[in-house]
């Protein structure tokens, strides 16, 4: 069972690089602080979740680490470069550039993420529906080391030397089995947000190794087990393509328990055109965002649909999907033409992702 705590999503760890921590701050030669090491959130040890970091000559792995009755388990929060400024001394700030190859479902997708040192202390900020906490972590005598694994493959295949071909060749013939990391799908980026009336949605990007249709549940359990949540979503996966799941729950779930299954079947619709309607263009009209389709194929399924996804600024901020024989009912064969008006009053978004599921 996983645990959540809903400033934070997720996928799993992956990495072929390990640090040696300590349990304080010491200096290099030429007087600059070296910040490598073992860090915890000040006091947080004293809690049942708090956040613990590890950092290498170049690299920064932030945790949430959940302590129940001495036990302990780590979820990735930030995964990124560690690069002092030039002469750094007891301040300096620096930007970590996130390894989008190693988020997962627990951690931050934003790009970057500034990062202050100052007299022992790191500090930075933390944003989950639309409210920003500062933490504060200080040298910590506890070995967060074993939770680091480094950079991703994604970042370790661009270096060239024999060494590094060999590991990482071992880490894409591996495959996981879990919810984020299967053989049928990767989650590749995760948004939480809430609505008006205040149910919490939550969206799971994947992108499709398999053409198979997929049913994914998540169920909520407060801290004395009792259920307070569950939510489904299916969905039809093309190999190559996204897709996303979505969730919604009517209860604050920032410190339930998160309990995630996935099932997929075999898909019916492997014989038919999987991008048998694409996007052409959209532009907003005040409250109405117009999608104008066209259908490159001979036939659409009863049941296909367009799946849309909203960014402000690079993060997912909402989605919208609808059938598209009842949103583009005038789509009556190849190369036919039809826009889709979609109500978005309140909606705040520079960008519009397009899915088509069959």
């Amino acid at each position: 069972m996983k645990k959540i705590i809903l400033c934070l999503l997720s996928l799993m760890f992956i990495g072929v690089l390990f640090c040696g921590c300590s349990s304080s701050v010491k200096t290099n030669e030429d007087g600059t602080p070296d910040l490598t090491g073992s860090w915890v959130e000040k006091d947080g040890e004293e809690k049942t979740a708090y956040q613990a970091a590890c950092i290498s000559d170049d690299f920064i792995e932030i945790y949430w680490i959940m302590n129940e009755d001495g036990e302990k388990s780590a979820y990735l929060y930030w995964a990124g470069t560690y690069e002092p400024p030039d002469g750094a001394r007891n301040s300096f700030k620096w930007e970590s550039v996130n390894d989008k190859g190693r988020v997962s479902l627990f951690s931050s997708s934003d790009d970057t993420k500034e990062f202050t040192y100052k007299n022992g202390k790191i500090s930075y900020d933390v944003t989950f529906q639309g409210e920003t906490r500062r933490y504060t972590i200080v040298p910590s005598e506890t070995d967060y080391s074993v939770y680091f694994r480094g950079k991703s493959v994604q970042n370790t295949t661009e270096q060239t030397t024999e060494a590094k071909v060999t590991e990482t060749t071992t880490e894409v013939t591996t495959t996981e089995n879990t919810y984020e990391k299967n053989e049928y799908y990767d989650v590749v980026d995760t948004a939480s947000y809430v609505n008006s009336i205040g149910t919490v949605y939550l969206i799971h990007k994947v992108l499709a190794k398999k053409n198979v249709s997929a049913e994914a549940t998540l169920i909520a359990y407060a801290p004395d087990g009792s259920v307070i949540g569950k939510s489904s979503d299916d969905i039809v996966l093309t190999v190559g393509q996204y897709n996303y799941f979505e969730y919604s729950f009517n209860s604050d779930i920032s410190n339930a328990s998160i309990q995630a299954h996935v099932q997929t079947e075999s898909d019916e619709y492997s014989a038919i055109d999987r991008k048998a309607v694409e996007m052409v263009q959209y532009n907003r009209n005040d409250d109405h965002l117009y999608v104008t389709l066209k259908q490159t194929a001979d036939t659409v399924t009863d049941f296909a649909r367009f799946k849309l996804l909203y960014y402000k600024n690079g993060k997912i901020v909402g989605s919208e999907s609808g059938y598209i024989d009842i949103y583009a009912e005038n789509l009556n064969g190849k190369d036919s033409t039809d826009v889709v008006d979609i109500g978005v009053y309140g909606e705040d978004f520079d960008k519009v992702e397009y899915i088509y599921e069959p």
